[in-house]
């Protein structure tokens, strides 16, 4: 009677142990995890109803048309890293899904793209590797905006161990505002020297946390004081002349501005340039108070010397 026992024993033992390796097989018949497929939606397509893409004016709504490269960091639900990497410049013409095998669980999933659009004509890499969801994607200095155009996207999902696996896919949202600068001067000997944006610290983000979160960074201690970026005429940015209107005009991004500055210093704006036939010199400040700098919208500044 007790080697029936035993048997018996063993018989249900054996039964549970192989209920519990198939609930966590996945569909490629292993007993790593369940397959996890992770597809993208186009991507915005345009800032607002302003129909250009940028500084480079690049079109389309794929990740292939649109990025430079893609970066993803994997959390379980806690937010402990589980992985990130990083779909090449090289590997992303290939690329159609991010393929990933995991346990039973909730996850975060966050996403940061690299746009092919450059706000500069020399544009670094910025983006470095992550130890957490709390880390920042990229630390601009004080006296830069982004140099690409950044798309973002998050999802949390679970894995429940379906044969089909799990399936979804995520859209990448613009980060950044576009800047639509002009300087309008109808006297035929003028010659702009150069344009100086100046936003005072706090008010406009250079930092992008892995979770979202758009912030400035107060350890950064270099600098004048001010998050501010140097424009046309200086090297930073090209220098584009419509014939229509006379008008100097240059676009950058930057990322979108936080709440309203409360400041003594409102956000402005400095002129340098020649006219005449002797070339006289002038600088012209303006005022931006109430600037705004919105995600995935032009903000459009013109300055006309005229008036």
């Amino acid at each position: 009677m007790k080697r029936i026992l035993y048997y018996l024993c063993m018989a249900c033992l054996l039964v549970a142990c192989q209920e519990n390796e198939k609930m966590w097989q996945g569909n490629d018949g292993t007993s790593e995890g369940t397959r996890v497929t992770v597809r993208f939606s186009p991507v915005q397509a345009y800032y607002g109803e302003v129909a250009s893409r940028g500084v480079d004016d690049v079109q389309g709504s794929t990740i292939q048309e649109l990025l430079y490269r893609l970066h993803y960091v994997l959390t379980d639900y806690e937010g402990n890293m589980l992985e990130h990497d990083t779909v090449t410049a090289e590997e992303l013409p290939g690329f159609t899904s991010l393929n990933l095998t995991l346990p039973l669980g909730t996850y975060h999933l966050y996403v940061l793209g690299e746009g092919l659009n450059e706000g500069f004509i020399h544009v670094n890499e910025e983006v470095q590797a992550k130890d957490s969801d709390s880390a920042v994607w990229f630390r601009n200095i004080r006296f830069q905006p982004v140099r690409r155009e950044l798309f973002y996207a998050q999802h949390t999902f679970v894995v429940e161990g379906t044969e089909a696996g799990t399936s979804f896919s995520v859209e990448l949202q613009r980060q950044v505002g576009m800047v639509d600068l002009k300087v309008k001067c109808s006297d035929e000997h003028f010659d702009l020297l150069g344009v100086t944006l100046m936003i005072p610290d706090g008010y406009a983000g250079n930092t992008l946390s892995v979770d979202g979160k758009v912030a400035f960074d107060w350890s950064q201690t270099n600098g004048t004081g001010y998050f501010w970026t140097k424009n046309i005429g200086y090297g930073n940015a090209p220098i584009n002349w419509e014939e229509e209107g006379s008008t100097y005009r240059t676009r950058f991004f930057m990322l979108p501005t936080l709440a309203d500055y409360e400041g003594e210093q409102a956000p402005w704006l400095m002129c340098t340039y020649l006219t005449g036939a002797n070339g006289n010199l002038f600088n012209k400040e303006v005022s931006l108070k109430g600037l705004t700098i919105a995600p995935n919208q032009v903000t459009s500044i013109t300055l006309d010397l005229d008036k």
